[in-house]
């Protein structure tokens, strides 16, 4: 600590008032600092090392001094966010977290917002071309003039707010800053009237194409044009959702170029290069761009650099294509003319992103730009490629374009693994779970970071609609506790703790889907009126977005449902309950990993191999799943009939509102399980179907050291499995009628075929057509029999005849309810 300065102590009332206000800063754990009067910066030499305590307040402050706060890491994470620009106190409810804390004087009312921010953001300024600061993020290092000082021009600061800050992940309010800052600058330089409709259409089209959501693009363009005073601003909500639509019909839409032509070269490059939008394609290393000299709080300057636009890719790309097809053809003979466009178009997508396949045979272009992986199987690609080459779908040039640059990237682009929702490394015990737009959340043991999509070597592919995830930190669980009471769960094969459970280490494990080549499936039960579409809805709202919705089944769209389960996040099929012939292998298949082979379209005999990458749910009444491998890959979950029905816009409205908070909450429990798995030993075998699942749940549980209750609830499941396979099986029906008088006997495979077909014919139930699809299929239902009828069946050879020997069991698996993590 510095000496304290010789100056007089407190006297008269405003000394005491000062007293008071340093008192309390104290108290809440704040650095104050003295402010001679008049000033707006401590005087003191090494004033940010400062830290006085109540025994020395005399002695470093005097009447009519004003009191700072020292920020970031003196003040337990304190930071503010100056807004200087009167559009960025204007448009601050837009983009940043609501807080009770805020100050400001009479000229310039509601102009400091208070955060408690972990982590501690890096403090940085962004000003307009001119110099003038629009927005600072202040922090570690800085101090903040707080009442109850004078500001310089004679007016007192007050606290407007003197509740709590608001508690924010560092990042995400660095993010806020960041886009307020932005819409501030494109609002000072909004053109005049007369061209502000085309400046709007623009601006949707460069924040779209950058992977933004359309509702944040029309919360930014709406903001954008309220701040500048747009006398349509209510309107260009509109002009955001034709351009989305116009970019989902793979239709032109104006962008980055047209937007510059209004807002200047300079504007547009530091949007872009504040919100890491297009223009990072075209910067020019070797001449980075002029450099904007802006004031410092120390009164001299800094430089920061340009995103300069020399070039737009697009255009170009087009203007080069058109040359090349319109070159007379003794210039360039047709033949060459489709392979000029090819080298021209393999060349711009190179220079703005790479081509990746993956081990399975999909092939895949990372766009920088978007930080998006296309499929170039996928429509979204072939409408990316239109609108770089300005070449439609059916021209040849394009069709061949299409055509080589699939084979070419199928044969020698570089080797990855592609993810979709999360991604667990299992040596390092990284975790990273896509935000659903570009980025990616990061967990390493220590917190929780985000980034670009692909910047760590981790690739997601991202469907087109998904939703920014955006957690919001600092729960108690509450909104996940919400979320898991969506679900009208009633005692029945499991009981409704049992089944919240289950439930919750299903969601858990999809975060850590590596760990999970085998993974079940959960079947939501129920009579009409239960919630099943509701439930199934709400899941996928939380992972992918508003725009979510579910499936049904068609017994002649098989490719339909692989399409679905292979491309998307999430895929929920509603009604299973027709029999339909395909279902039950495809459904195996997804639950094994195994990868689905197809005829690829329009062509004779090309196979293509697709690997299930979505979270999968299906809801029925009374479906109709026969084979004992699929039965026991379920996870029968029963739904009973609402007593009270809330209308569904009602639930999933406040579900859009809580989104963020749940996942502030299931962020905080996934990097509790990421602790978890490294730290819990090896459980051995534990005897399950679902393997991977139950290794999973015991490590989970073994960390609270519950792995008992696991075990339990792991045989409850396995029972409810046998008892549904059982229930939908007439065999099982049969046999549990001819072994009702005696169970321990040996019986030849033709002679209990007889007695099961005279229990069918009596009874009206299914069972196999002869005496060898009966022993193929008692085989497998060897472990239904055995949880459900209590008999262990074994076969066995005596010379060529085939016999079956049934045994009453001891060991039955438990069906009390044990307590579980959801409930507790």
């Amino acid at each position: 600590m510095k000496p304290p300065p010789q100056h007089v102590a407190f006297e008269g009332t405003t000394g005491e008032g000062l007293l008071a206000a340093v008192r309390d800063y104290l108290k809440r754990g704040w650095a104050p600092v003295p402010i001679p009067p008049g000033r707006k910066a401590p005087q003191l030499k090494g004033w940010p090392s400062l830290r006085v305590t109540e025994r020395d307040i005399g002695e470093y402050f005097r009447r009519g001094d004003g009191v700072g706060i020292l920020l970031g890491e003196p003040s337990r994470s304190l930071v503010d966010v100056d807004l200087d620009a009167p559009q960025a106190v204007a448009s601050a409810p837009v983009f940043l977290p609501p807080t009770e804390r805020r100050h400001g004087h009479k000229s310039h009312a509601g102009s400091h917002a208070w955060y408690i921010a972990d982590p501690v953001p890096k403090p940085e300024k962004f000003a307009d071309l001119d110099g003038t600061c629009l927005v600072e993020l202040r922090s570690t290092g800085q101090q903040t003039v707080v009442p109850p000082s004078v500001h310089p021009s004679g007016e007192p600061i007050i606290w407007e707010e003197e509740g709590e800050p608001a508690i924010i992940n560092g990042r995400l309010l660095r993010t806020g800053v960041a886009r307020l800052a932005a819409c501030v600058l494109v609002a000072r330089h909004w053109p005049t009237p007369g061209t502000r409709h085309e400046a709007a259409l623009a601006l949707a089209g460069l924040l779209l194409r950058s992977g933004w959501s359309e509702d944040d693009a029309i919360a930014f363009v709406s903001a954008v044009a309220e701040a500048a005073h747009d006398e349509e601003w209510r309107a260009r909500k509109a002009d955001v959702r034709s351009t989305a639509r116009r970019l989902a019909e793979g239709r032109a839409a104006t962008g980055l170029p047209r937007l510059a032509e209004f807002l200047g070269d300079r504007v547009v490059g530091r949007l872009c290069d504040w919100q890491g939008l297009r223009s990072a394609t075209n910067a020019n290393t070797a001449n980075p761009g002029p450099y904007q000299p802006v004031a410092t709080q120390d009164g001299g300057t800094e430089e920061i650099r340009e995103a300069p636009i020399s070039e737009v890719r697009n255009c170009d790309l087009r203007q080069e294509i058109r040359q090349i097809i319109l070159a007379p053809n003794s210039d360039i003979q047709p033949f060459d003319k489709r392979r000029k466009v090819l080298d021209a178009i393999r060349r711009d997508l190179v220079a703005g992103g790479k081509f990746y396949r993956t081990p399975d045979g999909e092939v895949f272009y990372f766009s920088d730009a978007q930080s998006r992986l296309l499929n170039l199987d996928g429509a979204d690609f072939q409408r990316f490629l239109q609108n770089l080459a300005g070449l439609s779908a059916t021209e040849q040039q394009f069709k061949f374009a299409m055509d080589r640059l699939h084979a070419e990237t199928a044969e020698t682009a570089d080797l990855a693994e592609v993810h979709t929702l999360s991604h667990y490394d299992k040596i390092s015990g990284a975790l990273y779970i896509s935000d659903q737009a570009g980025g990616v959340w990061y967990w390493d043991g220590k917190g929780w970071t985000h980034g670009r999509n692909g910047e760590s070597g981790v690739l997601f592919f991202t469907e087109i609609g998904t939703e920014r995830i955006e957690p919001v930190f600092g729960g108690d669980g509450q909104d996940f506790r919400w979320f898991l009471s969506i679900p009208n769960f009633c005692d029945d094969l499991l009981l409704a703790a049992e089944q919240r459970s289950l439930y919750t280490v299903f969601l858990l494990s999809r975060m850590f889907s590596t760990l999970h080549r085998t993974k079940p499936i959960p079947l939501l039960l129920g009579p009409q009126g239960a919630g099943k579409t509701l439930t199934a809805r709400a899941l996928g709202i939380l992972l992918v977005g508003p725009g979510f919705d579910v499936s049904g089944f068609r017994r002649d769209r098989e490719d339909h449902f692989v399409a679905a389960i292979c491309n998307s996040t999430v895929a929920v099929w509603d009604n299973a309950d027709a029999r339909i012939s395909w279902l039950e292998d495809a459904l195996a298949r997804y639950a094994t990993g195994e990868v689905f082979r197809m005829r690829r379209l329009y062509t004779t005999n090309e196979e293509v191999r697709y690997r299930p990458r979505a979270v999968l749910m299906l809801t029925a009444r009374d479906p109709h799943f026969r084979r004992a491998d699929v039965a026991e890959r379920l996870m029968p979950l029963m739904l009973g009939r609402l007593e009270q029905f809330i209308p569904e816009h009602r639930m999933l409205s406040d579900l859009r509102e809580r989104r963020p908070r749940i996942w502030g909450d299931l962020f905080s429990i996934a990097a509790e399980a990421a602790r978890a798995i490294q730290a819990a030993p090896d459980p051995g075998p534990l005897c399950f179907r679902l393997a991977d699942f139950a290794d999973f749940g015991w490590r989970i549980y073994a960390a609270k050291g519950e792995e008992q209750r696991w075990i339990h609830l792991m045989k409850r499941l396995e029972r409810a499995q046998a008892r549904y396979a059982a229930e939908s099986s007439g065999l099982i029906l049969a046999l549990a009628e001819v072994l009702a008088a005696s169970t321990d006997e040996t019986i030849g495979t033709t002679e209990l075929f007889q007695r099961l077909n005279a229990v069918s014919d009596r009874d009206g139930l299914r069972i196999p057509n002869s005496a060898i699809s009966l022993g193929r299929q008692l085989a497998a239902l060897r472990q239904v029999i055995k949880l459900e009828l209590g008999v262990d069946a074994e076969q066995l050879r005596d010379g060529r005849s085939r016999m079956w020997r049934f045994k009453k069991v001891s060991e039955r698996h438990p069906s009390v309810p044990s307590e579980t993590m959801a409930t507790r």
